[in-house]
């Protein structure tokens, strides 16, 4: 994969230079061609994705493709801010052990039948993308939880049992999270390209609003149903206690700590500025940055300055640099608005119903992202919508709300960095993790994509 992806992503974008291309297009075929590398590079890992990032940003620079304004507007972005926050205090989280607290308690309560973990795994999962705003995060704290339950009831690596608690709850971690505004990096990427280039941005409250019922609470339980159904046929009932207790998974966690209790008044005053940004309109990202300014604050705090280097994923900021450039980029040379006209030549937006244009945006979208990593796609996406928004006069800020249902699926393992971290671990293969991928991103187009239809006409959001 990595040999094939170097020879694509050095091969095609010389190719694109050199071939023969309408007067039109000539213009361009270096900033076309330097995105062509890049997310062939992010998509097939050849670089750690950080270092294809900075490559990226710097022949920009030292080629003049566009401003230096443009190229490094993602290290201004609320978002990339809001991702530093969002990474603060997930080390916080984790140091503290308060995610590992909730996350047993959630089993504890949940029960000890195979259905029951599964629910218990899936849903504290869930809750903690209000928590620890990073799918990759919570999927590194919540996979070995996982394994932990599947030792439990004697379930073997790769067997149907043991692949379906890892997958379900690495799906928690990931899918119904587009419900919440700061919880996705994808959802932070069209947040800052968004606010960069069309100063449209999204409120906490109203995204929540929009997208939780459906995307949110429905693809969990959708996802949770799948699960049981490709996976839980064969699985032990009920796991023996000896095994329950030796892995650690029914564990009483014991009394809070005082790091945790100060942690829980920070994220608790987050959360209340998140959930209120409609009455003091004070954006998500500089709440954000406020309660990761408290966490790192002497004796209020719980990170110390050693955490503070050690402890936080710099290079995902990095990455993040590089995909916001990208959309800014393809905005500012206009490659984004003749790249919309060509691809939706034959797709007038315009003259469709409301609900045949969320379906065919919602598709588009998952389609794309075949092509690169969920996270990169906002980014490639939302300039081409921009273009086509005001060709065809049509309301930017909801085109922007329908490539959620699209970029909140995937077909392959590769697309999504959680459940490439949750292969890692050995407890599913691919072809598990293809199977159930591609079933639910069918059933997600059969019933989340009309029910999100359905609802958003029911609260008036489409006419």
């Amino acid at each position: 994969m990595k040999r094939a992806g170097t020879l694509a992503g050095i091969l095609l974008p010389l190719l694109l230079l050199v071939a023969p291309l309408p007067e039109s297009l000539s213009a361009y075929r270096l900033p076309g061609a330097l995105v062509i590398f890049t997310i062939l590079f992010w998509m097939t890992e050849v670089l750690p994705a950080e270092l294809t990032s900075l490559i990226f940003l710097l022949l920009l620079a030292i080629l003049k493709v566009a401003p230096n304004s443009v190229i490094f507007s993602g290290f201004t972005a609320g978002a990339w801010w809001l991702v530093f926050a969002g990474l603060t205090l997930g080390a916080a989280v984790q140091k503290s052990g308060l995610g590992r607290r909730v996350a047993l308690l959630l089993l504890r309560v949940a029960g000890t039948s195979y259905a029951q973990a599964l629910f218990g795994l899936m849903l504290a999962a869930f809750l903690l993308a209000f928590l620890i705003p990073s799918s990759s995060a919570r999927a590194a704290l919540m996979v070995p939880l996982a394994i932990g339950v599947a030792e439990a009831f004697q379930v073997a690596p790769l067997s149907a049992a043991g692949a379906g608690l890892v997958l379900g709850v690495t799906a928690a971690c990931h899918f119904p999270a587009f419900g919440i505004l700061t919880a996705t990096v994808p959802n932070l990427v069209l947040l800052g390209t968004a606010e960069s280039l069309y100063n449209t941005t999204f409120l906490y409250g109203t995204w929540a609003y929009l997208l939780m019922p459906t995307v949110g609470i429905a693809k969990f339980f959708l996802t949770y149903l799948v699960v049981l159904l490709l996976f839980g046929r064969g699985a032990p009932r009920r796991g023996s206690s000896p095994h329950l207790q030796r892995s650690g998974a029914w564990e009483a966690p014991g009394p809070l700590s005082a790091e945790e209790k100060r942690l829980i008044i920070i994220l608790g005053l987050a959360l209340a500025g998140w959930s209120t940004d409609s009455l003091h309109q004070i954006k998500a990202s500089w709440i954000g940055l406020g309660a990761a300014a408290l966490a790192l604050l002497p004796r209020l705090g719980t990170l110390t300055p050693l955490d503070f280097r050690t402890r936080i994923n710099y290079s995902a900021l990095f990455f993040l640099a590089g995909i916001l450039g990208l959309g800014s980029t393809l905005h500012a040379t206009g490659a984004g608005k003749v790249l919309g006209t060509y691809l939706f030549t034959y797709v007038p937006l315009a003259s469709m119903s409301e609900s045949a244009r969320v379906a065919v945006v919602a598709l588009f979208s998952a389609l794309l992202g075949l092509f690169t990593t969920v996270p990169a796609l906002p980014a490639v996406l939302t300039p081409i919508l921009g273009s086509l928004a005001q060709q065809q006069q049509l309301d930017l800020s909801r085109l922007l709300v329908m490539q959620v249902l699209g970029f909140s699926v995937g077909f392959f393992v590769y697309q999504m960095p959680p459940f490439v971290l949750a292969q890692g671990f050995g407890y599913f293969s691919a072809r598990q993790g293809t199977r159930f991928l591609l079933l639910l991103t069918a059933l997600s187009f059969l019933i989340i994509v009309p029910l999100s239809i359905a609802y958003w006409r029911l609260i008036g959001y489409l006419s």
